[in-house]
C-alpha cells in the first residue's frame, strides 16, 4: 500500500464550510429468521452491536477511511495511511430527529488531521435502526459512500469484503482532447505567478474561521420524498418510452415546479468501470433550460433532454473544471474559500473566487443522481430500505437535489438554505408534478 497520496483535484473541498455528503437509510433484520429475538427486549441492543461491527469492518476494507490529511510547509496536502486502521470512523447512538441531528453535526468541523472523515449515527426504531452516514467529501463522492454502504450490508450479512485502495483522479486519467485552450492556460500561468508572489499558505485556523463565519450566518434545511415501487417503475417506463433518462424526467419536474428559467448543474460521474475504491470522480455540466407551460410534460421532457444531449457533445467543457483545478497552485484553490467567507482580501483571491463561481448569483438548481442500487438480497439476514442522499451545499448554488434509488424505491431530497426559498413547498410541487404524470400512466395501463 502506498503510504502517501497527494490531494489535487479534490482540493476545493478542503476549506469549504460544508463539504459533507449525508445518507440516511433504514436497516432492519429478517423478522422471520429472528422471530425469537424479536420477542426479547434485547433485540435492539443486539442489532446495534451488529451494525457497529459491520461499520468497523467496512471502514477497514476501505483505505480512505483509515487515512488522515497532512499538510507540508509548502501547503501541499497528502492522504497518509494511519497506523491504527479502522479507528477513525466515529459511531454514536442518537435519539433525535435525523434532520436536526444532521443540522447540528454539520456545524462541527471534521478533524481531518486525525483521519476523522466519517461520522455514523444509529437511531433505534421499533423494528430496526435508522443509519445516518455523514462523510467528508475528501473521503470520496456520493458513489463512494454507496460503496461504503454496500460493504456495511455485506458485513452484516456475513459476506466477504474486498480491500479497496484510496483512489485518486489524476490529470493523466482524463481523456485526450479535453485539455484547456491556450487563453485559459495563459490565465492559469498568470494567476499562479501572481499567487507565488503573495505566498500565503492557509491552515487549520483559517478553516475554523471559515466554519465560524459561515455557520454564524447560514441555516440549512432538508426536504425529502420517497416514491413507491410502482411509482418508481412508472418513472423508468415513461422515460424509456419517450427516449429520455430518469434524470431528464426528474429535471423536467424540478423545472416545472421551479417556474422559471434556470441554470441547471449536473454532477457527472467520470470514474469509469475500473475504479472500485473510494475517491472523488465527479465533474460538472451546466446548461440553461425552462419549463414551457404551453406544452405538455412529455414535450418539455424531450426538449430538455435534447438541450442537455447537445451540451454533452462538448466533452472539453465536461472536464474543464477538473483540468482547471489540476493546473492551479494548491493554496490558491484554498484562497477562494478564505476570500469568500472571511475578512481576508487580495486581488488574486477575488479573481479566483469569481472564476470558481463563489460570488455567483445563487439562482439555479444543482442535481446529483446516484442512479439505482441493490444492497441486499431476498434471503439476507439484514436489509436496507428508504435510502436518501443529501449532497453538500456548494458556494455557487443553494438548491441542491439529491437522487438515489434503492431496491426500486426512488428517494429525492432538496438541500437548501432557510430563508431563501420554501424548500418543503418546492419539493412537494416536484413530487406532485411527477405523480401527476405517473398516475396518468398507471390509469392508462390498467384500462
Amino acid at each position: 500500500m502506498q503510504r502517501r497520496k497527494k490531494v489535487r483535484m479534490e482540493r476545493t473541498h478542503l476549506f469549504l464550510p460544508d463539504a459533507v455528503i449525508v445518507m440516511k437509510a433504514e436497516i432492519y433484520p429478517n423478522q422471520e429468521k429472528f422471530k425469537e429475538l424479536y420477542q426479547k427486549k434485547e433485540h435492539r441492543s443486539e442489532l446495534l452491536i451488529q451494525i457497529r461491527k459491520a461499520i468497523m469492518q467496512a471502514s477497514l476494507a476501505n483505505e480512505t477511511l483509515h487515512s488522515r490529511l497532512c499538510m507540508d510547509a509548502h501547503g501541499e496536502v497528502w492522504y497518509e495511511a494511519m497506523e491504527r486502521a479502522g479507528t477513525s470512523c466515529e459511531i454514536c447512538e442518537a435519539d433525535t430527529d435525523w434532520k436536526q441531528l444532521v443540522a447540528m453535526q454539520k456545524k462541527q468541523p471534521f478533524d481531518l488531521e486525525e483521519g476523522k472523515l466519517m461520522r455514523c449515527f444509529l437511531i433505534p426504531r421499533d423494528h430496526g435502526v435508522t443509519l445516518i452516514v455523514m462523510m467528508h467529501h475528501l473521503a470520496g463522492d456520493g458513489k463512494s459512500e454507496i460503496t461504503f454502504l454496500q460493504d456495511v450490508m455485506s458485513a452484516l450479512n456475513q459476506k466477504p469484503l474486498t480491500s479497496k485502495p484510496l483512489s485518486i483522479l489524476k490529470q493523466s486519467d482524463l481523456p485526450h482532447g479535453t485539455g484547456m485552450r491556450l487563453p485559459v492556460r495563459r490565465l492559469v500561468r498568470v494567476l499562479n505567478h501572481a499567487w507565488k508572489k503573495e505566498g500565503t499558505v492557509f491552515g487549520k485556523q483559517d478553516y475554523l474561521r471559515i466554519c465560524d463565519a459561515y455557520w454564524g450566518q447560514h441555516k440549512q434545511k432538508i426536504a425529502d420524498w420517497i416514491f413507491t415501487v410502482e411509482e418508481t417503475e412508472q418513472i423508468r417506463r415513461i422515460a424509456k418510452q419517450e427516449g429520455v433518462t430518469v434524470h431528464t424526467f426528474l429535471t423536467t419536474a424540478i423545472l416545472k415546479a421551479y417556474g422559471r428559467q434556470a441554470e441547471v448543474s449536473y454532477a457527472i460521474d467520470v470514474r469509469g468501470d475500473a475504479r472500485s475504491g473510494m475517491g472523488n470522480f465527479v465533474s460538472g455540466q451546466d446548461f440553461t433550460a425552462a419549463y414551457d407551460d404551453t406544452d405538455s410534460f412529455t414535450e418539455n421532457m424531450k426538449q430538455i433532454h435534447a438541450v442537455y444531449q447537445e451540451k454533452k457533445l462538448d466533452v472539453r467543457n465536461r472536464y474543464f473544471t477538473l483540468r482547471f483545478l489540476g493546473a492551479l497552485t494548491s493554496s490558491l484553490i484554498d484562497c477562494a474559500a478564505v476570500q469568500t467567507y472571511t475578512d481576508y482580501d487580495s486581488e488574486v483571491g477575488r479573481t479566483i473566487a469569481h472564476l470558481l463561481g463563489y460570488d455567483a448569483k445563487q439562482d439555479g438548481v444543482s442535481i446529483s443522481n446516484l442512479t439505482g442500487f441493490h444492497l441486499s438480497g431476498e434471503g439476507d439476514d439484514y436489509r436496507m430500505r428508504d435510502l436518501l442522499f443529501v449532497p453538500p451545499m456548494i458556494p455557487y448554488d443553494s438548491r441542491l437535489f439529491g437522487i438515489v434509488t434503492l431496491e426500486d424505491r426512488l428517494g429525492l431530497t432538496l438541500h437548501y438554505r432557510e430563508g431563501e426559498i420554501d424548500g418543503e413547498r418546492l419539493l412537494d410541487q416536484v413530487a406532485w408534478a411527477v405523480r401527476q404524470v405517473v398516475s396518468l400512466q398507471i390509469r392508462s395501463t390498467r384500462l
